[in-house]
């Protein structure tokens, strides 16, 4: 259970979506000003909780299941912090790969991020910030069984359906997805969008 997190500062950011073009001009379809949370932030409570109840009447449910026997084992604060610390530095290592040709972001936070290990704690990419690949099984699939996602891409893997006459040249492709991003600006920042971080005080 993930309990609702409230902040109390908010900023005017301007927000550009890279390589969303207008039409086939190379102009960047605009992105309307809009608040949001401001960075570094910090609040304390009981943002995770584990609800054993639950989890023991799954565990009696599925008792006969083995695959439950694993599930349950990762319910846990322990696991979970181990299963999102290590996703979420596969997604800035996929990030980083992509900067050499991209160069989207500065790129010191998001090397901070990738190396930083705190005892307790890990890094989440949140809302409508985290690009639509990495929301779905795409990453899972590109890393595991490249021919598969590459051969299923425009059925399963992309939001659009590659053009017939192969004249757009920013349709999307497989190799470089995800291919765009959103940047947040203001008058002090360029931020790295829809980042935090949770650390469990024991």
């Amino acid at each position: 259970m993930f309990a609702d997190v409230f902040f109390d500062n908010m900023v005017l950011v301007h927000a550009e979506r890279n390589k969303v073009y207008i039409d086939k001009k190379s102009v960047n379809i605009p992105i309307f000003d809009f608040e949001c949370i401001d960075a570094n932030q910090e609040i304390t409570g009981n943002i995770i909780k584990i609800d054993s109840r639950k989890r023991n009447c799954l565990k009696e449910k599925y008792q006969n299941f083995k695959f439950c026997d694993d599930l349950i084992e990762y319910i846990s604060i322990n696991k979970i912090i181990k299963v999102c610390r290590n996703y979420f530095k596969e997604i800035i290592g996929e990030e980083k790969e992509m900067e050499d040709v991209n160069n989207y972001y500065n790129m010191s936070c998001i090397k901070q991020m990738y190396e930083e290990v705190i005892p307790n704690s890990f890094y989440m990419r949140i809302g409508r910030n985290t690009n639509y690949f990495f929301k779905t099984i795409s990453y899972l699939i590109k890393k595991n069984n490249y021919k598969l996602y590459e051969d299923y891409f425009y059925k399963v893997f992309s939001l659009k359906d590659k053009p017939k006459n192969n004249k757009n040249s920013f349709y999307p492709k497989p190799d470089l997805m995800p291919a765009t991003r959103t940047f947040y600006t203001d008058d002090y920042y360029d931020y790295y969008p829809g980042v935090i971080k949770i650390e469990f005080i024991k």
